[in-house]
């Protein structure tokens, strides 16, 4: 079995290998004009030896950098580089500052699955919220980089604000996960002494999600780490709803200022979530005209969109 690089590498997995091994077969079998490598641009040390397709790398993540392992011959293997986000591009740039490969695609949604007309599907009595409540909601991967541990203290903070609640919907990964990890079990100590305000769903299948957005008035993802774009934020604005976020990685690229509150990562987080809570609670006016801004800027990120240009770049390397 190939192993990719050495087992300190971060994409070393036997499932993984297992899936190369397989495609290896394949490509052996068969010629291709063009091999797209999503995500994984480790895969053409080994693919460079076996085909003389073009290589076309989607990336998703900031994994091409100067920092690689053999970045620059990797980077040279490439015909082409979609990137979700112009950060993750940026990236791409301390390899080579003149970098010609690289283009921004962003990312895509079925903007009909996420309306207001899914909202049947939930109530807020499931979650134990009543109808005069205000309901902050964080959807996504329960894991530190994604800020919710700063986002549970800012609730520590508006305590005396007894209709304010924080729905927090995923799970520790992508799945269903039925034991807590151990920054689960972190995030639910630390929302102990204001459990009333803090809802935890759990892993929800992403066809359920259009429809517990719309139970919430504002979306908050307090990232700490360099988003590589932020998805959710999408999903969130297509559903009306006003952000509150961080300038961390691509999320600016998604965000406006009309349909947002973008916070800097610091020692002040917690409390500016909570100032920015607090202030989207006293101002319905703000809210609605943010809603509105959330939907214009949302239809930019439509998947039909987001294919077309995709197929498009795809179509002039290959």
């Amino acid at each position: 079995m190939y192993h990719l690089f050495n087992h300190k590498n971060e994409y070393y997995n036997y499932n993984i290998e297992y899936f190369l091994y397989k495609s290896i077969k394949h490509i052996r079998r068969n010629h291709y004009d063009a091999i797209i490598l999503e995500n994984r641009p480790g895969y053409a040390l080994k693919l460079k030896k076996l085909t003389d397709s073009k290589l076309i790398y989607h990336l998703h993540n900031d994994n091409l950098n100067s920092n690689t392992y053999k970045s620059q011959e990797l980077y040279h293997l490439a015909t082409s580089i979609i990137t979700v986000s112009d950060y993750i591009r940026m990236r791409i740039l301390t390899i080579n500052a003149s970098d010609s490969k690289s283009v921004v695609v962003h990312n895509g949604i079925d903007l009909s699955s996420f309306s207001h007309c899914n909202k049947l599907l939930y109530e807020r009595k499931d979650f134990g919220i009543s109808e005069e409540d205000f309901i902050v909601v964080f959807s996504g991967r329960l894991t530190e980089e994604k800020g919710i541990l700063q986002l549970i203290t800012a609730f520590h903070k508006l305590t005396k604000y007894s209709k304010i609640k924080l729905l927090i919907v995923g799970g520790s990964f992508y799945g269903r996960n039925k034991d807590d990890n151990m920054f689960v079990k972190k995030l639910k100590e630390n929302a102990y002494n204001i459990q009333d305000k803090i809802i935890f769903t759990g892993f929800k299948p992403y066809h359920d999600v259009p429809s517990i957005l719309a139970l919430a008035d504002v979306a908050v993802l307090p990232s700490i780490w360099n988003e590589p774009f932020g998805l959710t934020l999408v999903e969130a604005m297509a559903m009306g709803l006003p952000i509150v976020s961080t300038s961390q990685g691509g999320i600016p690229e998604v965000l406006t200022p009309d349909c947002s509150i973008v916070l800097d990562k610091n020692d002040q987080l917690p409390d500016n979530i909570a100032t920015s809570i607090l202030s989207l609670y006293n101002n319905p006016k703000q809210r609605a005209k943010m809603s509105k801004a959330s939907i214009r800027q949302s239809k930019l990120f439509d998947k039909e969109k987001y294919a077309k240009q995709f197929f498009a770049t795809i179509d002039c390397y290959s």
